[in-house]
């Protein structure tokens, strides 16, 4: 699992904003390209332009809270620069983790720190859970 920071809108510019930012981008998509990635209930192809990168690859929230929070401490300005930019319509980080078998509920929390950094970027945070089969 990892954590990831993904921002999209239907207008964004993305090839305008990745030619000036220093920000490392794994995936980019634009509007009306076809998913790489079929999900049973998305559109066959992009309804907005975005970008994804990783933040961290730790396995557990701890891990990725703490690699999340270094990526923001350092990135922050451009982070921001991103959240704020012409078009923008979504920016997340979404942390992604195993859904434990046979557990009905989970529970997360996240520390105030990693919070107040990503409210001052103006960052959502998405916890996303995978089933393991």
């Amino acid at each position: 699992m990892a954590c990831y920071l993904r921002a999209y809108g239907a207008t964004f510019d993305v090839d305008a904003f990745t030619r000036t930012s220093s920000l490392p981008h794994d995936d980019v998509w634009r509007v009306g390209e076809t998913r790489s990635v079929k999900w049973p209930k998305a559109p066959l192809t992009y309804e907005d332009s975005g970008l994804q990168m990783v933040v961290g690859k730790s396995e557990d929230i701890k891990g990725q809270a703490n690699e999340a929070i270094a990526f923001l401490k350092l990135n922050g300005d451009e982070i921001r620069r991103l959240a704020n930019a012409a078009g923008i319509d979504s920016i997340k980080f979404d942390f992604s983790l195993w859904w434990e078998e046979g557990v009905g509920t989970q529970f997360v929390g996240f520390p105030p720190e990693l919070l107040r950094l990503l409210g001052a970027a103006n960052c959502g945070l998405e916890v996303s859970y995978y089933g393991v089969g």
